[in-house]
């Protein structure tokens, strides 16, 4: 089994969204950049959610990918720039935006014992995540550990005392490594996300070969986080298959 991350460029970025109601749905009405380096008409726009056309989601609606949320998009580009009057031009897109939850079924797929998925507090090592339940029981305590700090600072106390009081209450983070996946993996999955543990998007090599077949604009792919700059790559956990 072989998958990639998927990276759209930002060769066509999305400046701003509004939601709106047109023709009694809710349509997001989005502007590209008024930018030449930023304001490409790809098939799949630079944005938060996955922002394509009609050519690119006929490919992702032929694929299995996770479960997600479609909603319309007009997206305006600058067609004519006079300064103070500008004109646009709208095109039809759709937003694909996939599901996530606390107990998605990917979770499941993750052998822990295995993958190198770190607790840190303080910038120190504590231990290794054992279970997704695990995750979720910290998650709890950064909540009870940020209102603790909270309440501390609106007190009417001197700033020397709210550090004082909240020196020992520090946040605990999380450092995916390396993920393992079990044998419960679903290997006709042709995308899917790991929230919370990465901020990758995974496709199959058949997707990946499907979108390149189809020239589907300005799209980058990675094996393993060393083709990532340095930036991104301790995001991007590389991922392994028992």
């Amino acid at each position: 089994m072989k998958y990639h991350t998927l990276h759209i460029n930002d060769s066509g970025s999305i400046e701003q969204c509004d939601e709106k109601i047109i023709n009694g749905q809710k349509t997001l009405v989005c502007r590209l950049y008024n930018d030449k380096e930023f304001n490409s008409i790809n098939d799949i726009l630079f944005s938060y959610d996955y922002v394509m056309n009609k050519k690119a989601f006929d490919l992702f609606e032929k694929s299995n990918i996770i479960p997600y949320d479609l909603t319309p998009v007009i997206v305006k580009k600058v067609n004519v720039d006079m300064g103070l009057f500008r004109f646009y031009k709208s095109l039809n897109y759709r937003q694909v935006k996939l599901k996530t939850s606390e107990n998605m079924l990917c979770y499941n797929w993750i052998n822990f014992d295995e993958s190198e998925i770190l607790i840190l507090r303080d910038e120190k090592i504590e231990g290794k995540l054992e279970s997704h339940e695990n995750l979720l029981k910290l998650i709890q305590e950064n909540r009870n550990i940020s209102s603790k700090i909270t309440d501390i600072y609106s007190l009417d106390i001197k700033e020397r005392e709210k550090k004082e009081r909240t020196k020992d209450l520090k946040n605990i983070h999380f450092k995916s490594n390396r993920i393992v996946f079990n044998k419960r993996f679903d290997s006709s999955i042709d995308l899917f996300q790991i929230p919370l543990y990465s901020w990758g998007t995974y496709i199959s090599d058949r997707f990946k070969q499907l979108l390149l077949k189809n020239n589907i604009s300005d799209l980058n792919f990675a094996s393993s986080n060393v083709e990532l700059n340095e930036l991104w790559k301790p995001h991007y956990p590389n991922i392994e298959f028992e």
